[in-house]
C-alpha cells in the first residue's frame, strides 16, 4: 500500500482561504436571519422562537470560528517556506 503524494501547498491554501470565505459567508446570512427572526417575534411570538434562535446562533458562531480558523490556516507557513522553524513548526 502506497501513500498518497503531498498536496501542493498553493493548492491547499487557496483551498483553506476558499472554504473561509464560504462559511463566512454561511455565518453572516445566519446572522441576518437571526436578527430577521427577532424583529418577527415583536409582530407575531411564538413559544418555538428560542430553538430557532438557538439554532441560528449557533450556526453563525460555529461557521464564523471554522471560517477564522480557515483563514488562519491559509496564512500559516509551510515546511521550507520563509517563517517557518527548522523543526518544521511555525514561530
Amino acid at each position: 500500500m502506497t501513500t498518497p503524494p503531498d498536496p501542493d501547498p498553493a493548492a491547499t491554501r487557496a483551498d483553506h482561504l476558499r472554504r473561509s470565505r464560504i462559511a463566512a459567508g454561511i455565518g453572516l446570512v445566519l446572522a441576518i436571519m437571526l436578527v430577521e427572526t427577532l424583529h418577527v417575534h415583536r409582530a407575531m411570538p411564538s413559544p418555538y422562537s428560542p430553538f430557532v434562535w438557538a439554532g441560528l446562533g449557533t450556526g453563525a458562531v460555529a461557521s464564523l470560528l471554522y471560517a477564522w480558523w480557515a483563514r488562519r490556516r491559509a496564512r500559516a507557513p509551510r515546511d521550507g517556506e520563509p517563517g517557518a522553524d527548522a523543526d518544521g513548526g511555525t514561530r
